[in-house]
């Protein structure tokens, strides 16, 4: 795996400007599928989803929590499976008149972080708009001539940071509050406290390029997300996942921003230093996702 930030995303948010994907191969009728209609029901079973990750694993939805009292159950808002595996699925479904449908492959790799879009025969692929093209890595709309299409650039909500691993993390924390006591005036004491609480954690990713940092200045051809767009796009509550641990293990874990660490609030590598920047990073800890 290799460390990186993957922001989730809501396939019917108009803001995302997310369009179709088209597969078309010779002999078999064109499967083209509105990213919008990629949804699915919640691992709860309480509700339609449409908000996915890139991340390979499991969907957020089989997020385990960390916190005692299983409070955080990601399974009641998110569902089973990456976006590849939903919209392959959703393809496959699609595509019935082909025949040989199940060789349709929408992969991610969390080592490359790179999609490969693939069939078993010489495939079409075509992208509505560059918003679309730009979700899967492409900077083309239109591929056509091989069997085996891999990204050729960073896709969009996945930031690849210059270090490899987070910087002064802290420990998995609990809030203040959780708890009231008292002493009554015989000397007796009583308190009430929660049983489960939410964890925070706290770190810096440090010296991070502009292009990394600022999402006017992000390379649209290479790497079109940055840290900027992170913090604009997960402050109402949807979830990044760091994945290739970046603190000190191998689990990918989910995280939400807190109220307090929601605003963009960058900071140079020192005073007279234009070329790096520092961002703070204050999580709520979603769980570990996990296959």
């Amino acid at each position: 795996m290799t460390f990186a930030y993957c922001a989730s995303f809501k396939v019917t948010d108009p803001a995302n400007g997310f369009g179709t994907i088209a597969f078309a191969s010779a002999g078999k009728s064109t499967v083209t599928v509105f990213l919008s209609s990629v949804a699915e029901t919640t691992v709860a079973g309480n509700a339609l989803t449409a908000v996915y990750n890139h991340a390979r694993d499991v969907g957020l939805g089989s997020a385990v929590s960390e916190d005692r009292g299983g409070g955080l159950n990601m399974g009641q808002s998110y569902g089973f499976n990456t976006f590849a595996l939903a919209l392959q699925t959703k393809v496959r479904a699609d595509a019935l008149s082909w025949s040989n449908q199940a060789n349709l492959g929408i992969n991610f790799s969390n080592t490359t972080l790179k999609y490969t879009l693939s069939f078993a025969a010489t495939l079409t692929v075509t992208f509505s708009n560059a918003a679309t093209a730009r979700l899967f890595g492409f900077t083309s709309l239109s591929l056509t001539g091989a069997t085996s299409y891999e990204s050729t650039m960073t896709p969009y909500f996945i930031i690849r940071p210059s270090l490899p691993g987070v910087c002064a993390p802290s420990p998995v924390y609990e809030p203040d509050g959780i708890a009231v006591q008292g002493v009554s005036a015989a000397g007796s004491f009583f308190g009430l406290a929660r049983t489960g609480t939410p964890l925070y954690c706290d770190w810096i990713q440090q010296y991070e390029p502009p292009e990394k940092t600022e999402r006017l200045r992000a390379l649209t051809t290479s790497h079109p997300y940055t840290h900027q767009a992170l913090a604009e796009d997960c402050r109402t509550g949807i979830p990044f996942v760091v994945i290739d641990g970046g603190f000190g293990d191998s689990r990918n874990r989910a995280f939400a921003l807190r109220a307090e660490g929601s605003a963009w609030n960058p900071e140079r590598a020192s005073p007279g230093n234009g070329a790096q920047f520092h961002i703070p990073y204050k999580a709520l800890v979603l769980g570990t996702v996990t296959s």
